[in-house]
């Protein structure tokens, strides 16, 4: 399983910024290895050294990758003293848009968590049912998600379209009729809130209501 955080940075902050923090570090302490991610093409920066102190920290290793490393030149550099500043070794470099180095990553990642990559067939669980949850900006979507989850899964804020884009998650529900008990694997999505034509931002609102909307026609209820 692989989790994607929010950005972290350290400085002035509103609730969402409170908010991505909290979830990060949640992300953090339940992770089996933690992919501390750079950009190649600026080099380390003081931010990203007190983050590095806060990583030192965690129970799960640590592999610094440094991404935007199209170049062989960029692909040099990362050999550079200056990024032992971490104290995270040296980083792999890769990058995310041309897949160079990804393999390497994936294979250090293999390495680290003591696994044998083993080629077998896999059947993508499907879920029993599809439910979508929409609305419009700040009505409280996400909090209705957290509730039924029972935990804070998703970014919960009183300002609008704090959900950019449809957020998955997958749970197991129990049904105990009067005879044999059942388990029906359930998908929420918590969805981006939708506005009237008229009222909607070009980029990530009108995108994020696209989503929406495609969202709804893969749906149950």
């Amino acid at each position: 399983r692989i989790v994607d955080t929010g950005g972290l940075d350290v400085g002035d902050e509103n609730t969402i910024d409170r908010e991505v923090k909290k979830q990060a570090r949640f992300a953090i302490k339940e992770a089996d290895l933690i992919l501390f991610l750079t950009d190649a093409r600026v080099g380390p920066t003081a931010t990203e050294r007190t983050l590095a102190k806060e990583l030192h920290k965690a129970k799960a290793p640590v592999l610094l990758v440094a991404n935007k490393a199209e170049t062989a030149k960029l692909r040099e550099d990362v050999k550079n003293d200056i990024w032992q500043r971490h104290r995270l070794g040296s980083p792999i470099p890769v990058s995310a848009i041309t897949g160079t180095g990804v393999g390497d990553l994936l294979d250090e990642i293999f390495t680290k968590l003591h696994l044998e990559l083993q080629v077998t067939s896999y059947k993508l669980q499907v879920p029993d049912l599809r439910v979508a949850i929409i609305g419009k900006p700040n009505v409280g979507k996400s909090s209705l998600l957290n509730k039924i989850l029972g935990e804070e899964r998703v970014i919960v804020s009183p300002l609008p379209h704090t959900t950019r884009e449809p957020q998955d998650t997958l749970f197991t529900y129990h049904i105990t009729p009067n005879t044999h008990p059942k388990e029906k694997q359930v998908l929420l999505v918590d969805t981006a809130g939708i506005r009237r034509r008229a009222k909607r931002n070009e980029g990530l609102e009108q995108m994020g209501v696209y989503k929406t909307l495609a969202t709804i026609g893969r749906s149950d209820v």
